[in-house]
């Protein structure tokens, strides 16, 4: 896919006859500049000074026939509302009601003769380049929120939790199966166990304030579509200590992943109740959330030009 969107002078910007030979920033802080989309006379994309590298996913859809996906979605929650639709049931076969990794929205925004494809799952979310950008970003062409406003990335969580839960409605968060944690066997045993009996996965996102590591925890509760959530992030194996799970993670390490819900807090009492884990040093409190969908979980996959290079904690 084609690169449409870029910086300058620290605003976002797409693809126009303007920026031929002006230089703009890509997400991921690479030099680029405007020229006509081959064979279109009125379509533009930006491409790479020479010598210039991507860092980000962005790499990933230079100079493709296809431009990358922007987000279209007029509210956060109408995103939500489109992952979270439950799918249909037809006498013995499921049938989902979209394909939303190959589905494109016939009403795509234009900006200059630039046709936009719409951006419809969580697959396309992280490929799209969103976690290059900046939390305060408007979120797509056109729309009237920010990226924060719909997604809640790790590296964004200081700026959403200080020290209390605070009400994140229809949110997609970035978040860490808690069964990837160094948790001792004990706890890994309960998380195991809170899935396979009550059809729920817990999840932990944390952050570093002052040394000190803070961290809210999600129940995910796919009674559902649980069975289906299960098969497309876990298989059966063995642990690093050779005893056997039904929950090894598909992606080879920490199994990170968005997670796309209307997200309600629970109370201290829910918590203590319900929650696995049982680590509340430092931890903020939980929030519970309702899967009606395989569509509102995604892994991380593991590239370098994803979430998953570089450095960041363990």
């Amino acid at each position: 896919m084609s690169i449409i969107k870029a910086r300058y002078n620290g605003d976002i910007v797409y693809a126009s006859k303007k920026f031929i030979g002006v230089e703009v920033r890509c997400m991921c802080d690479a030099r680029m500049h405007a020229r006509r989309k081959p064979l279109k006379e009125d379509e533009f994309i930006f491409v790479l000074y020479p010598g210039e590298e991507h860092k980000g996913a962005c790499g990933l859809y230079d100079n493709l026939e296809k431009n990358c996906p922007q987000l279209k979605f007029q509210r956060p929650e109408d995103y939500i509302d489109w992952l979270s639709k439950p799918v249909l049931q037809k006498d013995t076969n499921v049938v989902t009601n979209r394909d939303p990794d190959r589905e494109t929205d016939r009403a795509e925004p234009k900006d200059k003769g630039e046709n936009i494809p719409s951006i419809l799952s969580l697959k396309q979310l992280i490929w799209s380049g969103k976690y290059d950008e900046q939390p305060y970003d408007k979120a797509g062409y056109g729309l009237d929120y920010y990226n924060i406003d719909l997604v809640i990335f790790d590296k964004w969580a200081n700026l959403i939790w200080k020290d209390d839960l605070v009400n994140i409605s229809s949110r997609i968060v970035d978040t860490r199966w808690a069964g990837s944690f160094n948790y001792d066997v004990k706890t890994i045993n309960r998380i195991e166990t809170a899935a396979r009996k009550e059809k729920s996965l817990w999840f932990r996102t944390f952050w570093q304030i002052g040394g000190k590591y803070k961290s809210v925890v999600f129940c995910f509760n796919c009674q559902s579509c649980f069975s289906e959530v299960k098969k497309k992030l876990f298989v059966v194996g063995t642990r690093e200590n050779d005893t056997y799970t039904e929950f090894k993670p598909k992606v080879e390490g920490k199994l990170d992943v968005l997670v796309a819900s209307k997200w309600a807090p629970m109370n201290k009492e829910q918590c203590k109740e319900t929650c696995p884990i049982q680590m509340c040093q430092g931890c903020l409190g939980a929030y519970w959330g309702k899967c009606n969908s395989v569509k509102q979980i995604e892994a991380f996959p593991e590239h370098e030009q994803t979430k998953r290079k570089g450095n960041k904690h363990e």
